[in-house]
């Protein structure tokens, strides 16, 4: 591929930025119905980030490896509003005492990673036959199982 078409392959893809903010109206739009439990919220903000990763499974990956796109200010901008209420989610668990306090940043990577993982899952069929909200419903509890403070 030639620079020119590189160039013009990342004029006719949505910009990083942009992926975030579609990112970031779907989570705040699921994350609007969670009555305020974490299993609850965590389950609909994995549902919602695993929809759209398989929905918009080339942004996911940009978003996720901008190798072409310089981290700038109006990119981690875009980052923060995108996972701004998942990240609310957590903080008020974590002062509920419904997960272990000491978690910060630790507790975000695993969720990424972990909403990563189960994207890939579903967008190249290896979840077999079973429905997404059985999916995500167990695998949020697992999760949440090994989070509960002891």
């Amino acid at each position: 591929m030639t620079p020119a078409s590189r160039a013009s392959s990342r004029r006719e893809r949505p910009s990083t930025p942009q992926g975030y903010e579609r990112l970031g109206r779907r989570l705040d739009a699921a994350l609007a119905g969670a009555g305020g439990g974490i299993a609850e919220g965590l389950a609909l903000f994995a549902r919602a980030y695993v929809e759209f990763g398989v929905e918009n499974r080339a942004l996911l990956g940009l978003m996720h490896h901008p190798k072409d796109v310089p981290r700038d200010e109006r990119l981690t901008a875009a980052n923060d509003r995108a996972f701004a209420a998942p990240l609310r989610l957590l903080a008020e668990a974590r002062a509920r005492g419904d997960i272990d306090p000491d978690t910060t940043g630790r507790v975000d990577m695993t969720l990424l990673a972990l909403l990563r993982g189960l994207t890939v899952l579903v967008a190249t069929g290896v979840h077999g036959d079973r429905p997404l909200d059985e999916l995500v419903t167990g695998t949020v509890n697992t999760l949440l199982n090994g989070l509960r403070p002891r």
